[in-house]
């Protein structure tokens, strides 16, 4: 009975950590991009973004935030007061309008970048949404739930097939990953 009990405490910090489709480790050090936002997400759209795309935020942002337990997410009409901003331009004017960057690694796709204040703190991101690929492709909807999941950390999964990272929609996994990330428990 000893041994089972210590078999227990030497295996329960694991399985406390651990979810039904991926553990802490995993979450760490192969999906967590860099980190993750200790204050709340206020989003500022710039540029072309329609009405469909805007309820495609709104939804995903009630999405989230009924999923986040330590932040929220809002959009903000003032671009002094958010952290983050989504570009809705076309490839040419996101490289005019940043000149002195070089982005044209990113020319068709859409462009994610975030800034961490130290290690593993997330202080703010931008998001260019070519709207001129997006248009051809009809992807608006997949893009900007894809970019968002981004925008809370999460990169690609190196083998995936059941997430937003590869199919049209959140899943159970991207669900959970997001739950335990913005938990009050979580530590990395």
């Amino acid at each position: 009975m000893k041994n089972l009990i210590i078999i227990i405490l030497f295996f329960l910090p694991n399985l406390v950590l651990s979810q039904n489709n991926f553990t802490h480790d995993y979450l760490v050090n192969d999906i967590v991009k860099d980190g993750r936002w200790e204050s709340d997400i206020k989003i500022y759209i710039y540029g072309d973004c329609s009405e469909e795309n805007k309820n495609t935020i709104k939804e995903t942002i009630t999405y989230f935030n009924s999923l986040l337990e330590t932040i929220e997410i809002s959009i903000v009409n003032n671009k002094d007061e958010s952290n983050t901003i989504m570009y809705f331009i076309t490839d040419e004017e996101y490289n005019n309008l940043f000149s002195y960057c070089d982005h044209t690694k990113n020319i068709g796709a859409t462009y994610n970048k975030i800034s961490l204040s130290k290690k593993n703190v997330l202080i703010e991101a931008d998001i260019h949404i070519d709207t001129y690929a997006n248009n051809i492709y009809d992807s608006f909807d997949y893009v900007i739930r894809h970019e968002m999941f981004h925008m809370l950390g999460f990169d690609h999964h190196h083998h995936e097939d059941n997430s937003i990272m590869v199919l049209e929609n959140f899943t159970e996994k991207d669900e959970e990953m997001i739950k335990y990330l913005y938990s009050k428990d979580f530590k990395f």
